[in-house]
């Protein structure tokens, strides 16, 4: 007579049936308990799966050597259209020539006299976890320190002005930031340009837009993606580079060759980051 037949006649189950429940029990316990653990394990573990990711980000604007060629006099000096006496031709000329700086800097560190008109930049950092695609937890971002280069005369001993550095951090909200760096003659030099043609704008400017994607990187672990955009003014040069850390080796992301010395009376406004 079976278990199922005890049990349907209202029969006493033997020895033999209740050992066979209680085992069944205590397997039914231990698969339960196990899969507890796996679950909490795999938890733990999902848990585990989020990095911190850190990126400096430095901007240099430089003037190269300009050809006269670039100097571009009848776009400045020139007066409805008619060509601009000899005089102020040779005086635009030789501002243009004296701003041929050939500067060529080879790194983002700060030198000393500086390498270019500004240096500045941001510092980021942000956490990715498996499986979002957005920046969670973490993300900061805040501008480098800016320094404006030497100008005119070393018996001078004055100094480029520079803007305080423009942010935008939407890391955590769309992955997006961006920054502005910007700067402008020593208010002593500034009159030097003016006396050529009045102009109402008188700052460069680099606009840094950047967008951070979280991946998985094919075996469970988080990765980040980095997209940067530079937008410019088209007067000076201007490099980008970017470092994992402060004082880390950095690599030379972007570089745009400066146009015509001329630009500098036609800049656009600074723009928003």
């Amino acid at each position: 007579m079976t278990h199922r037949d005890r049990k349907k006649r209202g029969l006493r189950r033997s020895p033999l049936d209740l050992a066979v429940e209680k085992g069944r029990l205590r397997a039914l316990g231990i698969f339960l308990l196990a899969a507890g653990l796996w679950s909490g394990l795999q938890s733990a573990a999902y848990a585990q799966q989020v990095l911190t990711f850190s990126m400096v980000l430095a901007n240099k604007l430089f003037i190269g050597a300009i050809e006269p060629s670039r100097c571009r006099p009848e776009e400045v000096v020139g007066e409805g259209g008619a060509p601009a006496s000899p005089a102020r031709v040779a005086a635009y000329m030789a501002l243009c020539l004296a701003t041929s700086l050939r500067e060529n800097p080879p790194s983002p560190q700060e030198v000393s006299p500086l390498d270019a008109r500004i240096l500045g930049g941001v510092r980021l950092q942000w956490r990715c976890r498996a499986g979002d695609e957005i920046p969670t937890q973490v993300g900061f971002l805040a501008p480098l320190p800016t320094r404006g280069g030497a100008e005119g005369p070393a018996w001078l001993g004055i100094e480029g002005s520079v803007n305080p550095t423009a942010t935008r951090n939407d890391l955590m909200r769309t992955g997006d930031f961006a920054y502005v760096v910007s700067g402008h003659p020593n208010s002593i030099l500034e009159p030097a340009f003016q006396i050529q043609r009045p102009r109402q704008r008188p700052d460069i400017w680099a606009r840094v837009v950047g967008k951070v994607r979280c991946a998985d990187d094919g075996r469970g672990m988080p990765e980040a993606i980095v997209d940067l955009q530079l937008e410019h003014t088209l007067f000076p040069s201007h490099r980008l580079w970017r470092a994992p850390a402060l004082e880390e080796p950095a690599v030379q992301v972007k570089e745009v060759e400066q146009r015509h010395f001329s630009d500098l009376w036609f800049l656009p406004p600074i723009p928003q980051p």
